[in-house]
């Protein structure tokens, strides 16, 4: 099967959803993969591969790095010369895919083209588009059309037909956000010396910090509980960054690790976090992390961003203010988990499986 992907992100970033349904289909699957330019991250003007999968950066102004091309980007005009651009690359690349999967409805116009040529199109709607800051002002409409254009729309959890209007309903499926469950399987390795300090409770997030991370909860939570170390791991916002690199005493800000370090640094956690704000971005989203956490057998406290995260209420723990997450974090860490119990939760959301659901979607349309 070949298969080219729209993406939002690029493949070598983050392990997100997509990394981890794509690197696990067969090796005999022909896979290429289109990740918009960064102003931060290297970009790819030819083909790399990655085993069976091949990725290349493509023009194309979806998120202002400053306050003129955010101008630009909302322009038409300018709008239209950039995509004139990558025509010119979408041409001279060449692919005559069996089923086009998009993430990133700032490509529709891709779409068009496609569908002409009579290729199945899935929508892989993992975040609502239209909930992020600096959202441009025709991106609502490149919304619809995706939707409409789609033969097939797959979300991670029931939650995400709250913004996708009735109308597409029929042709959503919904396939889980999982877990590398394998790399939690193998024993953890030895973290560099005075990163974490064992002789406290350890309070640990592990994921992206941006606009929906509640950085004052943090602080909070510092400030209610200084005998406890909190750690939070990951790629952060530049105006986030700011603000985590200027704490001091119990908050412990670690950039980056190697994603096989992962369960490494969770083995030390006593209990683990998803700090989110509530807003329109977060109420539906599923986060990998609620797995990740469970597999390495710790108990996950969370906001109340989604409530239709109950459905897990035996797995986590939802607050319902910042007073109670505070003192949901100093119980569970006086508690031992059910750490069997949570680890067999996890299994249940195996990447594995993940990818074998959203490869079967694919086929279908072709066999």
């Amino acid at each position: 099967m070949k298969i080219i992907w729209f993406s939002e992100i690029k493949w070598q970033y983050l392990k997100t959803r997509k990394q981890q349904i794509l690197s696990r289909f067969p090796n005999t699957d022909e896979i290429y993969f289109i990740e918009p330019l960064s102003s931060y991250l290297n970009n790819n003007f030819t083909f790399k591969s990655d085993r069976h999968i091949r990725f290349i950066s493509i023009p194309q102004f979806q998120v202002p790095i400053n306050n003129f091309l955010s101008f630009l980007t909302n322009n038409i005009v300018f709008f239209y010369f950039m995509r004139f651009i990558t025509k010119i690359y979408i041409f001279f690349i060449r692919i005559d895919p069996d089923v086009v999967v998009i993430s990133n409805v700032y490509w529709y116009w891709v779409l068009r083209k496609y569908r002409g040529l009579n290729k199945k199109i899935i929508y892989d709607c993992n975040d609502n588009p239209l909930a992020f800051p600096k959202t441009k002002k025709f991106k609502k409409k490149f919304f619809i059309k995706t939707l409409k254009v789609s033969h097939r729309i797959i979300i991670p959890s029931q939650s995400y037909k709250k913004f996708i209007p009735k109308e597409f309903h029929k042709k959503i499926i919904s396939i889980s956000n999982g877990v590398d469950y394998d790399m939690f399987l193998k024993k953890p390795k030895e973290l560099p010396a005075n990163t974490i300090r064992n002789s406290k409770p350890v309070i640990m997030y592990i994921g992206a910090i941006d606009n929906w991370f509640d950085i004052n909860l943090i602080k909070e939570t510092a400030k209610k509980l200084p005998n406890h170390q909190i750690v939070l791991i990951g790629p952060a916002s530049r105006s986030m960054k700011e603000k985590l690199t200027s704490f001091k005493k119990n908050i412990l800000y670690i950039p980056t690790i190697p994603h096989s370090e992962i369960p490494s640094y969770l083995s030390k956690a006593s209990v683990c976090i998803i700090p989110f704000i509530k807003n329109d971005l977060t109420n539906c989203i599923m986060p990998n992390k609620i797995f990740e956490y469970s597999a390495a057998g710790k108990k996950t406290i969370l906001t109340n961003f989604n409530p239709d995260l109950k459905e897990f209420d035996n797995e986590i723990d939802i607050a319902i203010n910042n007073q109670d997450f505070i003192k949901k974090i100093v119980k569970n860490c006086n508690e031992l988990p059910e750490k069997k119990r949570l680890v067999e939760f996890s299994k249940k959301y195996d990447w594995k499986n993940k990818s074998e659901e959203f490869r079967k979607v694919l086929s279908n349309f072709l066999f």
